[in-house]
């Protein structure tokens, strides 16, 4: 039997002082800077705002700042906004289950001012006098009178001070900033109505001005064009969506462009997101998330909103329905959008039933409550476009053949000294030279056969040439010897605000492999020179693959230098179906085995195999 009388079995049950249950609170709701963003720019859309400003500075972990032009807040409902679970959002139960704003659970603010320094100045619409609130660590230590336009200004500084271990979960600054242009750019794109503005680090990532086309808003944010997005505007079994489906080509590596809104509340869900994914099927290559923008609006009782501390997950009534119509939406969309890649002019699409163009923006049916129809309905501005699309090519490939892509695998590439090569059979370079070798054929549209001082190898010819590039890459790094080759009309990129941020932090390494790239604006830049190897290419398609590459291989733990050499390695290497000359495929070879490590290519998959008459006999039983 247990012994009850140890002592901590003897600790009496006590209430939580105040600050203490908001330090719990804040561990729910305020997980990194990024958090914090989001719950102001929520405030300031549900307060009615038509501008908000948001600036951070060290990522957020110094100084963030949210100023909007909303209604503020009354100066004798201050303290009061201050407290756990004072909202204006709901009263009772009933409200709970037909919310129709971004925040209603009242933990907010006390949650973010109970882990930092937080400075509140707001002004209401019917006052003629602002007030100035100052908190650290949930302790009220100054309020005054202040003049100040109507609106609020939050200021929050030496976020997690009193938190420490919270703060030591941090990510690094870099990844920081990612999550607070992701999390901007969905409450941007989720208020179109709205002109929201992000400085991040003293450098104005997006200004975005309020009440234009949501394709537009995508383009600037994205760093896409506009007329590279189809929308789709249909009402099934009582449910609205509002489609915007970017064109296959602008793929990412990951799913975080998928933009996911329900009633105007950015959320996550993964069946949804499986929806899109399986509508664009065959249309996307292997390993590849499309960018796309999904609107849904249902009526609020059909929705729970009260699942997650954040609000960033939601719970449908049906949501296996809704998963199957967007699927059958999507794809339909695509399909009707007729994509030709390389084609001169892409055939118009065609309406699906149901579909409305032009006129307002598309809302819940009439037996909707207003509330829930107003929130879809500020989620679109400008008239719906015309289905005749504009036409959306992609850039002439010089090839000799037809080409099967193969994407490069973004994982992390094997560390090479935990390689186990045998030295038997080894082929030293030195001695090796183009009478070793006799190029036998080709196997389907990718392996070279040779026969090397009497054994026969194949070879994969893009990951060999993958190789001998990464090799050569990392060389010009190291004594910065890349040559460039100056464009005949210098091109200007705009970029999405992550895909700067990848630039930023490349730059040097790109320069030193012959890209003549520099800053040209907010999240622009203008490439002058490019590489040799990459000759007929279209600078901005490779520049932004190569942006997305980095981004991708830097997030899982990759050395900058390697991951931008192995983007190059993978996005200028031969690919399956081009035809190389017998003296094209010996001088791949002799490099190939020139290379410190011959054996695989960045990725980690072999670049040959050997097969050595003692085999050959063997399966044929001499």
């Amino acid at each position: 039997m247990s012994d009850f009388k140890d002592n901590k079995f003897q600790r009496p049950i006590r209430q939580l002082d105040r600050n203490l249950i908001n330090k719990i609170a804040a561990g729910e709701v305020v997980e990194r800077p990024a958090s914090v963003i989001k719950e102001m720019m929520e405030n300031a859309f549900d307060a009615g705002a038509t501008r908000v400003d948001v600036v951070a500075q060290k990522s957020g972990t110094t100084y963030i700042s949210v100023i909007d032009n909303g209604c503020g807040i009354r100066s004798d409902q201050i303290e009061l906004a201050f407290s756990r679970h004072a909202t204006s959002k709901i009263s009772n139960v009933d409200d709970l289950f037909a919310v129709n704003s971004y925040g209603f659970r009242g933990e907010a603010l006390p949650s973010i001012a109970s882990v930092s320094h937080l400075t509140l100045t707001t002004r209401h619409y019917s006052e003629d006098q602002g007030t100035k609130i100052v908190i650290e660590g949930g302790r009220q230590i100054e309020r005054k009178p202040v003049s100040a336009p109507v609106g609020t200004k939050v200021e929050i500084s030496h976020l997690f001070f009193n938190t420490p271990a919270r703060r030591k979960f941090l990510k690094a600054e870099s990844t920081e900033s990612r999550q607070i242009i992701r999390v901007a750019e969905r409450m941007a794109l989720g208020k179109p109505s709205v002109a929201v503005s992000l400085n991040l680090n003293k450098r104005q990532v997006f200004q975005l001005p309020a009440n234009r086309p949501i394709t537009e808003r995508m383009a600037a944010l994205f760093g896409v064009k506009s007329d590279g997005i189809v929308e789709y505007d249909v009402e099934l079994s009582g449910v609205s969506y509002l489609v915007y489906l970017a064109h296959p080509d602008l793929a990412r590596h990951d799913r975080t462009r998928i933009c996911l809104f329900v009633n105007g509340r950015s959320v996550a869900s993964s069946s949804i997101i499986h929806a899109v994914t399986s509508g664009y099927g065959e249309f996307l290559p292997g390993g590849r998330f499309p960018l796309a923008a999904i609107y849904i609006a249902v009526v609020p009782d059909r929705l729970d909103v009260n699942v997650h501390p954040t609000k960033a997950e939601v719970r449908l009534s049906e949501e296996r329905a809704i998963h199957d119509n967007l699927y059958r939406i999507v794809k339909k969309a695509l399909r009707d959008w007729r994509m030709v890649p390389g084609s001169e002019q892409a055939p118009g699409g065609h309406p699906m039933t149901g579909y409305r163009s032009g006129g307002n923006a598309p809302g819940p049916s009439s037996n909707y409550p207003q509330s829930s129809q107003t929130l879809f309905n500020q989620n679109r501005t400008g008239p719906s476009p015309s289905m005749s699309m504009s036409s959306f090519s992609l850039p002439a490939i010089n090839r000799t053949n037809s080409e099967i892509p193969i994407e490069c695998d973004n994982s992390q590439p094997i560390a090479e000294d935990k390689l186990k090569m045998s030295s038997e059979g080894t082929i030293q370079s030195e001695t090796l030279n183009e009478t070793d070798i006799q190029y036998l054929g080709k196997s389907g549209r990718l392996y070279l056969l040779l026969a090397i001082r009497g054994e026969l190898f194949v070879v994969d010819q893009h990951a060999a040439h993958e190789r001998v590039l990464y090799e050569s890459s990392l060389k010009k790094v190291e004594n910065g010897s890349g040559l460039s080759q100056k464009i005949l009309f210098p091109e200007t990129i705009e970029l999405s605000a992550e895909e700067y941020l990848a630039f930023e932090a490349s730059r040097e390494v790109l320069s030193k492999l012959g890209f003549d790239a520099e800053p040209f604006g907010q999240n622009t830049v203008i490439v002058n020179g490019m590489p040799p190897v990459f000759k007929d290419k279209s600078p901005s398609r490779i520049l932004r693959k190569m942006l997305d590459d980095i981004g991708v291989l830097n997030k899982a733990g990759g050395d900058l230098i390697k991951s931008v050499a192995q983007s190059v390695a993978c996005r200028a290497a031969v690919m399956a179906g081009d035809r190389l000359s017998s003296e094209e495929v010996i001088s791949l070879v002799i490099k190939l085995f020139s290379m410190n490590n011959p054996y695989c290519c960045p990725h980690g998959r072999p670049t040959f195999i050997k097969i050595s008459i003692e085999e050959l006999d063997s399966r044929f039983g001499r």
